[in-house]
C-alpha cells in the first residue's frame, strides 16, 4: 500500500481547530449533561433511545446507528433495560441475536422531551447572515464528508519521543459518538501535527 502524504494546512487554521473543536465539544457535552438531566438521563442515553423510537434494532445494528462501540451500548442498553425504557427479546429469525425496542414507558418520555437547542451554538452564529449561514454550512458538510473517509484518518497518533500515547475507553456518562472501528479504544485520534512547518503550513500525518 502506498504511503499517504502528509496534509498541508494553514497553521491558523490548524491552531483554531485544535483550539476550538475541544472547546465547543466539551461546552456542548456539559449543556447536553445538564439539560438531559432534567428528564434523568444522559446525553448518550437519550441518543440510544431515540432511533428507538422510530423503530426496532439488533445491538449491532443499533451500535452503528448511534456510532457507539457494542461493549459501550451494551451497558447503556442494560441502566435502559433497569428502567423501564427498553426491552430485548430473542430474534424470531437467528436466536443468537436479540431485538432491541424501546417500551410504552420510553415512548412517553422521549415524546414529553423537547427538541434540545444549544445556547452555546446560537450564541456562536449569532449575526451571521443569510449568505454567511450557507457558507458555514458548506463547509461544515466538507469537514464531515472528509471525516468519514476513515481511511485517512490514523489508527493511533504519532509519538514524539518519550512522549506516551495513551487511549481512553469511553464510559457511558461520557460515551461520545465515533465511528465503529476507526478509532482506537473508542475514541477519536489525535492527529499528530508535527513541530516543523512549511512556510505558513503546518504538516499533519
Amino acid at each position: 500500500m502506498q504511503e499517504r502524504s502528509p496534509l498541508l494546512i494553514p497553521q491558523n487554521i490548524a491552531r483554531s481547530l485544535e483550539t476550538l473543536i475541544p472547546h465547543f465539544y466539551k461546552l456542548l457535552r456539559s449543556e447536553k449533561a445538564e439539560y438531559f438531566k432534567n428528564f434523568s438521563l444522559t446525553p448518550t442515553q437519550y441518543d440510544v433511545l431515540l432511533p428507538l423510537s422510530a423503530k426496532n434494532f439488533t445491538l449491532s445494528d443499533l451500535a452503528d446507528e448511534v456510532l457507539l462501540d457494542s461493549s459501550t451500548l451494551v451497558g447503556i442498553i442494560t441502566r435502559l433495560e433497569k428502567g423501564g425504557l427498553v426491552k430485548k427479546k430473542i430474534s424470531g429469525t437467528d436466536r443468537r441475536k436479540n431485538i432491541i425496542s424501546i417500551t410504552a414507558q420510553g415512548r412517553e418520555l422521549m415524546d414529553s422531551i423537547p427538541r434540545f437547542v444549544s445556547p452555546t451554538l446560537r450564541f456562536i452564529v449569532e449575526g451571521l447572515s443569510e449568505e454567511e449561514g450557507t457558507r458555514m454550512e458548506e463547509i461544515l458538510k466538507k469537514i464531515v464528508t472528509n471525516l468519514e473517509l476513515t481511511e485517512f484518518i490514523p489508527f493511533e497518533p504519532k509519538k514524539e519521543a518519550g512522549m506516551e500515547v495513551k487511549s481512553e475507553k469511553a464510559d457511558e456518562e461520557d460515551a461520545s459518538p465515533v465511528q465503529k472501528g476507526s478509532f482506537v479504544g473508542g475514541t477519536a485520534p489525535t492527529p499528530y501535527i508535527s513541530p516543523a512547518s512549511v512556510g505558513n503550513m503546518a504538516v499533519i500525518y
